[in-house]
């Protein structure tokens, strides 16, 4: 987690971090060591079931759809998504920017890593919505991230950078770091 390195993020102790698409729950695991309180979201309901007792015991995993369910109450210092966004359809991600946006307090970070279009050929729009299969992701560019979270203000929108010890990271994805009103 860079940003964190960096200084791009304020401290994490005593944060609430929510992790929309948690999966099997690494960034919630490595947000709790750094001293957050952690929300992790995800629709994989068997996978939240196995890693659960394995988790520090700041995070709270919940087996929830983002577009649909009730969100976790409150509002968070960050909330983060590693992999939620790019499976949602063109047509309901107007739904996740007004359900996830708000879940961010003012002054707090909103960050996202995504598959980059500048590295990955994937479907565009039109083919996800004449075949209806967002499984292996849609890809987006710097530009789109900083288009997409125009409500937020861009800390930083860039190519991450293959692994380093201690972080993870590939080529072939986009971080965006944005701040809330």
């Amino acid at each position: 987690m860079d940003w964190y390195e960096r200084g791009l993020l304020e401290t994490l102790d005593g944060a609430r971090v929510l992790d929309i698409g948690c999966g099997a729950g690494r960034n919630s695991r490595w947000f709790a060591q750094h001293g957050a309180s952690v929300e992790g979201i995800d629709l994989a309901a068997p996978l939240l079931e196995r890693v659960r007792p394995d988790m520090p015991g700041s995070v709270n995993l919940t087996a929830l759809d983002v577009l649909r369910d009730p969100l976790p109450a409150g509002q968070f210092d960050l909330v983060y998504d590693s992999g939620c966004f790019r499976h949602i359809a063109p047509h309901r991600r107007i739904t996740y920017l007004e359900r996830a946006l708000p879940m961010v307090c003012p002054g707090g970070r909103f960050g996202i890593v995504t598959l980059a279009a500048e590295r990955m050929q994937t479907p565009d729009d039109n083919e996800v919505v004449r075949t209806g299969d967002t499984s292996g992701g849609t890809a987006f560019s710097r530009d789109d991230l900083g288009s997409i979270f125009t409500p937020l203000s861009p800390v930083e929108i860039r190519q991450v950078h293959p692994d380093r010890e201690g972080t993870f990271g590939a080529d072939f994805l986009n971080a965006a770091l944005f701040t809330a009103p």
